[in-house]
């Protein structure tokens, strides 16, 4: 089957930006204050009511694209209830086989909201993944990135196992090195300050991104963490 190779990620960055510690520390002494949205409100209420009717714990696939891997992990986790977000109406559940599996629900969400509203209905995270985030690797934009935006301190919120896979190292690097910041500002125990980073061997791809970078000999990372609420 043919594809497109897919270019490596171009950045003057080859380490951690210099001003990662002082972003994430200023976002930890700030409250998220935006505004949210009535469809994203909305579309979180008919989210948490599925999950009442589910009564499983919950997976999320943050920014799952066309949720191949929300789909996958329905299915690795029956006992759970996965919930796939994506921001592109366009792009959510394209090219998926119907009808879904009854524990994957698929919610057209933008991830900074429905994770401020996720928090405040204080849910119970199992896992959480995301997988292959815009990586922003111009440096000037650095607060684009998750673990630099002044939402990071919710999505830790959050708990679970989080789970972050990219294909460029410094971006690994750096989100390790926030979560392993944040958890020394909040007094964690020392075994648990340490974020896990790894460079991946597989040959099964979870989303079609990574499919893509496996085909075109992209080096693949992640970071794994369990986060105590």
């Amino acid at each position: 089957m043919d594809f497109e190779s897919s270019p490596q990620v171009v950045s003057s960055q080859d380490a951690p930006h210099p001003r990662l510690e002082e972003t994430v520390l200023r976002h930890l002494s700030t409250e998220y204050q935006e505004k949210i949205p009535t469809y994203a409100q909305q579309g979180f209420t008919a989210a948490n009511e599925w999950v009442l009717t589910q009564a499983k714990p919950i997976i999320l696939d943050s920014g799952c694209g066309t949720a191949q891997s929300s789909l996958m992990l329905a299915a690795q986790h029956p006992q759970c209830c996965v919930i796939g977000i994506d921001k592109s109406e366009q792009r959510l559940g394209r090219g998926l086989p119907q009808p879904l599996p009854d524990n994957l629900l698929l919610v057209r969400n933008d991830c900074i909201h429905f994770w401020r509203l996720a928090v405040q209905q204080q849910w119970s995270i199992e896992q959480h993944y995301l997988l292959y985030p815009n990586p922003w690797p111009k440096p000037g934009h650095l607060q684009r990135r998750w673990h630099a935006h002044a939402i990071f301190p919710t999505l830790l919120e959050l708990g679970g196992q989080l789970t972050v896979r990219t294909n460029w190292r410094v971006y690994a690097q750096e989100f390790a090195r926030a979560l392993n910041l944040v958890l020394h500002e909040q007094g964690k125990p020392a075994r648990s300050q340490s974020a896990s980073l790894r460079k991946l061997n597989i040959t099964t791809a979870m989303t079609a991104h990574e499919l893509k970078y496996l085909r075109s000999g992209h080096a693949l990372y992640e970071v794994k963490k369990q986060l105590e609420v």
